[in-house]
């Protein structure tokens, strides 16, 4: 495991930190390393939600945009009936 030293607290925020650890029965050490890895987790938590937010978004906007256009061809007479195979295929027919 890594060490890490953060150096210029204050007394202040020393006693803080201290004062939270002992309400919650834990060393300045337990208390600051769970924390910390807390915090860590979190972010990369938010990273990864904004991503799969992303894709979401765009797989949403791609079948909009199919239905539209699936539509369309529905509505030109392109196409009057439209099939989907076993394998996910789709398939347009004219009667």
């Amino acid at each position: 495991m890594a060490d890490v030293k953060i150096r210029g607290l204050t007394d202040e925020t020393v006693k803080l930190l201290d004062t939270l650890a002992h309400r919650r029965h834990r060393s300045r050490e337990e208390f600051l390393r769970e924390l910390l890895t807390r915090i860590a987790y979190e972010n990369a938590s938010e990273q990864n939600r904004k991503f799969y937010d992303a894709v979401l978004d765009r797989t949403l906007k791609t079948i909009e945009m199919n239905t539209r256009a699936l539509s369309a061809l529905l509505q030109s007479g392109a196409v009057s009936h439209v099939f989907v195979n076993e394998d996910g295929r789709v398939k347009g027919e004219r009667e």
